[in-house]
């Protein structure tokens, strides 16, 4: 690399501020796009500089890639199946990601997709994701796709969303609860992200980031219960049909829907990739499932 600027999209969002602060601890000069400026103070970290703006109008950002080498691009819609915005922001913005990356001769572009663009069927925020992939690839500017499958930590929203389930004196489950999920521990997702950053061996490569361990989403809910409550707690499972229902209405009255059309296409398939794959690639270490969710659980008791 001739230099060491970074440029970080959705540098205000749960993973963008871990790859920030690591990036920041290895020397790098990190530029970060965020939407809301209050934001800020949480990406305090030296050589980090804030630009605000948003991933759908370039001319927000565009003059702060001048000297860019290389963009993360992390800014995705969380939680809304609203399809015009999914695709205005994940396909518009790649659109303009691109646009301003080749006006600024930025050398390379590292873009955190989601597992679930591998998937048969496909979610809108799935779907566009897997359109700005390849729109990616097509445009002549050094790519490596990165799906990060589940992703747990402290204060990881997503493990959050899911425990807050096993708070209720009955465990809703959507379908059967048997399909496969194999959750990644935020830390180990952000030693990958450096060791792509640094290994031009990974450009023009998708690689799939799960944890070691893949089980069955009952497994997981038993394995949260167990890590707050010291027991496994009974579970109501929820027909499809009744389940899509509920997510239409939610969708409809509420602005943060507990359970998205969307989110009931991802639950109803294995979510799984190879961990011996990405293990030699970068030299992983299994953890054991049980223990990461005993470290990130607070304790019911």
């Amino acid at each position: 690399m001739e230099n060491n600027i970074i440029f970080v999209t959705g540098a205000s969002g749960y993973l963008g501020k871990s790859l920030v602060m690591s990036l920041s601890s290895k020397g790098y000069e990190v530029r970060c796009l965020i939407r809301d400026s209050s934001k800020a103070n949480s990406l305090s970290f030296p050589n980090v500089k804030i630009c605000v703006g948003d991933i759908r109008d370039k001319s927000t950002y565009e003059d702060s890639l001048n000297g860019v080498s290389t963009i993360f691009h992390l800014a995705a819609v969380v939680g809304n199946n609203d399809e015009k915005l999914n695709f205005s922001t994940h396909l518009g913005g790649a659109k303009n990601i691109i646009d301003t990356a080749k006006k600024n001769e930025v050398k390379r572009i590292i873009y955190v997709s989601t597992m679930s663009a591998s998937y048969p069927r496909r979610s809108c925020y799935a779907e566009s994701k897997l359109q700005a992939e390849k729109l990616f690839y097509a445009s002549g500017i050094p790519t490596t796709v990165i799906r990060p499958n589940l992703i747990i930590g402290k204060d990881s929203p997503q493990l959050n969303k899911i425990s807050a389930l096993t708070r209720l004196p009955i465990i809703p489950v959507v379908g059967s609860g048997k399909k496969l999920v194999q959750p990644i521990d935020a830390a180990e997702l952000i030693y990958v992200l450096i060791k792509v950053l640094e290994d031009e061996k990974t450009i023009n490569h998708t690689i799939s980031v799960s944890g070691s361990e893949a089980v069955t989403f009952n497994k997981f809910l038993d394995i949260i219960s167990n890590a707050y409550w010291g027991k496994t707690k009974f579970k109501l499972h929820l027909p499809i049909f009744v389940c899509n229902i509920l997510a239409t209405v939610f969708e409809k009255v509420l602005r943060n829907p507990p359970l998205t059309k969307g989110q009931i296409i991802l639950i109803n398939q294995d979510s799984v990739s190879s961990f011996a794959d990405i293990k030699s690639l970068f030299n992983l270490n299994e953890k054991n499932l049980s223990y990461l969710i005993g470290k990130y659980v607070k304790s019911g008791k």
